[in-house]
């Protein structure tokens, strides 16, 4: 996987999660979250950030439930465009293990930077 960092690059950002901040954001269902995949790669984005855990001090999600979410975004952006560099928004190396050994090389967007999980960097260290 190669970003170009020449130039400026357009991440968007695909929340599958029915409770994030910004309620526009949301993308709970199969059909949202396509139908939000194809609007950021008409709009011209390079990356598409998928996040299935809404933020701090959200509701607990369970990381069988965030890992459901985050394989359901994944999958749709690497089925409708399979170039498009993903990032997986985790703060668990679990999740972010589980998207690398199913969908391969990918970015790992942790908000904690390995703070929450410790587990996390040896994970990164090995995508």
């Amino acid at each position: 996987m190669n970003i170009d960092f020449s130039s400026p690059q357009v991440m968007a950002i695909l929340n599958v999660t029915p409770d994030s901040f910004y309620a526009g954001s949301r993308t709970p269902e199969a059909e949202s979250v396509e139908r939000r995949v194809r609007e950021a790669v008409s709009e011209g984005a390079q990356l598409i950030d998928v996040g299935g855990y809404s933020r701090p001090g959200a509701d607990e999600v369970p990381a069988d439930e965030e890992w459901r979410r985050v394989r359901l975004g994944v999958g749709t952006v690497r089925r409708l465009a399979p170039g498009m560099t993903v990032s997986v928004d985790t703060f668990r190396s679990e999740v972010a293990a589980k998207a690398v050994e199913t969908f391969g090389p990918l970015v790992v967007n942790d908000i904690s930077a390995g703070e929450l999980d410790p587990a996390m960097l040896s994970v990164v260290a090995d995508c």
